[in-house]
């Protein structure tokens, strides 16, 4: 049982049901999207068209229950990571800045994650240029 719902029912299932194959960015146009991957817990979409000049574009979207929060933040840096180097594709002296206001307010086990992103983008992703800023 994930939060009431039935591992059987898949939660990526249910995730699906409100990513829609195709929404509006009205007045720019469609985006259509194609299903790559999913399981219990998680749905993997790409974008095949759209009006935005992202390239490759591919998301994961997972759920996982509350009382189990992430906190090993090797996604969350491989994520940050492989953002930088498509940003780099584009402007060769570019970078990803990750901004957070409010940082307060954050539930800690959010600022656990977080921390352990940077710490992974630090060890397994030197070249990286992620910068973290937080007031």
């Amino acid at each position: 049982m994930f939060d009431g719902v039935d591992q059987h029912d898949s939660a990526a299932s249910k995730i699906a049901e409100l990513i829609k194959e195709h929404f509006s960015l009205t007045p720019r146009g469609i985006i259509t999207e194609r299903c790559e991957a999913e399981d219990a817990t998680s749905y993997v979409y790409v974008m095949e068209s759209g009006p935005t000049p992202a390239k490759n574009y591919r998301a994961r979207v997972s759920v996982r229950p509350e009382d189990q929060p992430e906190t090993d933040g090797g996604d969350l840096a491989i994520a940050l990571a492989t953002l930088a180097d498509e940003v780099r594709r584009d402007r060769p002296r570019g970078g990803v800045l990750v901004t957070i206001d409010e940082i307060q307010g954050a539930a800690a086990s959010d600022l656990v994650l977080f921390a352990a992103a940077l710490h992974r983008l630090n060890v397994d992703h030197k070249d990286a240029p992620v910068t973290f800023a937080g007031t």
